[in-house]
């Protein structure tokens, strides 16, 4: 993960800006796919989808739906 996605995501928590966490989490999870690091992308994912959980953001069905194409569901 780049530094500035780092910084993104940290200022984001400390805004609790749950909105923007669920896109640099997805952000993340992109850059970690990219890699072949499925492991982390898929930590990534739980992330953004626990926040689209939270605030019915509209990316959540496909936030679940990548955790389940890469066998995360159960």
């Amino acid at each position: 993960m780049s530094g500035s996605l780092d910084a993104a995501l940290l200022a984001a928590h400390e805004r609790d800006d749950r909105a923007a966490l669920v896109g640099l989490y997805r952000q993340a999870a992109d850059e970690a796919e990219r890699a072949a690091d499925i492991d982390a992308a898929c930590f990534f994912l739980v992330h953004a989808y626990v926040f689209a959980l939270e605030i019915a953001h509209p990316d959540t069905p496909a936030l679940h739906a990548r955790l389940r194409a890469h066998g995360r569901e159960n």
